[in-house]
C-alpha cells in the first residue's frame, strides 16, 4: 500500500518538523515571516510600569484589563506583595 499526499519527514530538522506538523493541522493559518516583537517585557519592566501607572492615577480594574492580569494581582504589584 502506497500513502499519497505525505512526504517522508524523517530527515527534517525539529524546527522543520516542527513547522511541516503546524501546516499540516493549520492549513489556512499563516505564520508571520518576522517576530511581531523583538523581546518579551520581563515581569520588572511589567510591575514597574504598573506601579507608575497606578500611582499616576488609573484604576487597579483598568490595569488589569491592560495587562491581562487580575485585580488581585495588580493589587499585589502595586503594594508589593509577594504571590
Amino acid at each position: 500500500m502506497t500513502l499519497t499526499g505525505v512526504q517522508p519527514i524523517s530527515g527534517y530538522s525539529l524546527q522543520r518538523a516542527s513547522s511541516h506538523i503546524v501546516r499540516l493541522l493549520y492549513p489556512d493559518f499563516s505564520l508571520p515571516e518576522i517576530p511581531l516583537s523583538d523581546r518579551t517585557p520581563t515581569k520588572y519592566e511589567r510591575n514597574f510600569a504598573i506601579r507608575e501607572r497606578f500611582a499616576a492615577g488609573e484604576s487597579i480594574a483598568d490595569l488589569a484589563r491592560d495587562y491581562d492580569i487580575s485585580d488581585q494581582r495588580v493589587f499585589q504589584i502595586v503594594h508589593r506583595r509577594r504571590k
